[in-house]
């Protein structure tokens, strides 16, 4: 066996896979059925795969009888593609995670409404469903502290980013658009996040929140307060929200 083989049956696998995801990602954003959305991507990875295996990990001429054959082989991943997303979306019930990097996340609204439709129509008890809002977060005692030190290593990070994938410059204008109230960026002052939080939970009704505060090179003792400002801080006003929220329906009822 060509000692590139093993590699390139690895290599082969991972561009299947990811090609197979993006085509479901892709095909549920413009309103395709689940099982049509199966069906096109089979259609897609097999040609690619055969394609691939025939360049690299066997090396063989190409031909269309071969390519049959590979089809017909790679045809019983049709079942088993619907057993595992009807079985992790039906029975277990997955959560899901909505990461709200940039925009107005009142955008991504639709995405949640989506999931909450889906959870109850596959018979699963709506009190139960779990959805968490992952967001770039950064806290200070003072709001304009908050800014003026996570802009500098947040600037360098998503600009090199933008330049990787064909996105303009961000100004500091944006940045500063995107930590109001209706923007995506958690940087403020602990009383800003509490609202930002409690604002963003009346568009999702999320029951969990990811805080993402490493990024580029923030300073350790700055990150470090941050996170004690969010557990000493944050989280005890959205959970006094939340309680008195709860107690609201239990005295409308």
């Amino acid at each position: 066996m060509n000692g590139r083989t093993p590699f390139a049956y690895v290599a082969v696998a991972g561009v299947c896979v990811v090609l197979h995801n993006a085509v479901l990602i892709i095909g549920d954003f413009l309103g395709i059925p689940l099982w049509l959305g199966v069906m096109i991507s089979f259609g897609i990875v097999a040609s690619v795969g055969y394609v691939l295996h025939g360049l690299f990990t066997f090396r063989q001429p190409l031909a269309v009888r071969r390519l049959a054959k590979y089809a017909v082989a790679m045809s019983a991943n049709i079942p088993l593609a619907f057993v595992t997303t009807w079985f992790w979306n039906r029975v277990v019930g997955l959560p899901m995670a909505l990461a709200i990097i940039g925009g107005l996340p009142a955008r991504f609204t639709p995405y949640a409404r989506l999931y909450e439709d889906v959870y109850a129509k596959a018979g699963h008890d709506p009190g139960k469903m779990q959805l968490g809002i992952n967001s770039h977060t950064y806290i200070a005692d003072e709001s304009q502290n908050a800014r003026d030190e996570f802009y500098p290593p947040y600037s360098d990070v998503m600009n090199r980013i933008g330049t990787e994938r064909g996105w303009p410059p961000g100004t500091r204008e944006q940045f500063e658009a995107s930590t109001e109230l209706q923007g995506a960026l958690l940087v403020g002052s602990p009383q800003e996040v509490i609202d930002k939080i409690l604002y963003q939970h009346e568009l999702f009704g999320h029951t969990r929140f990811l805080a993402q505060m490493s990024l580029g090179a923030m300073p350790h003792d700055k990150i470090l307060h941050s996170m004690e400002l969010l557990a000493t801080k944050v989280a005890p006003g959205v959970k006094k929200y939340a309680t008195q929220k709860v107690e609201a329906k239990k005295t409308s009822k």
